[in-house]
């Protein structure tokens, strides 16, 4: 599992930097990996920073719908673990989702 593990953190990086020079495809692509990676292993934390970039990549590709979802998730996975670093993002997250997608009242 510790190769797994080093697997998933260095495929959720380099989504991390692909989102940060405006890859959001490729983001989306090595962070959907690390995804895979973290639940095969158990990681939780890992699951919710992986779901948290998915939902930002989503929402710069303008895919509003699958970005709250991927952030809801991080939501719920942030309260099993009662993370408030993980709520809080999700919950801000979530914000932006709905703003980018004219539902400002949910927001």
């Amino acid at each position: 599992t510790g190769d797994r593990k080093s697997e998933g953190s260095a495929l959720g990086k380099l989504g991390s930097s692909f989102e940060l020079v405006g890859q959001h495809e490729k983001a989306v692509e090595s962070l959907t990996q690390a995804l895979e990676i973290q639940r095969e292993i158990g990681d939780k934390r890992g699951e919710a920073n992986a779901l948290s970039e998915l939902g930002t990549a989503c929402r710069a590709l303008g895919q509003y719908e699958r970005a709250e979802d991927f952030h809801s998730k991080a939501l719920a996975l942030g309260r099993e673990l009662v993370d408030g670093d993980i709520e809080a993002t999700a919950l801000a997250n979530l914000g932006l989702c709905y703003e980018h997608a004219g539902k400002v009242d949910t927001a």
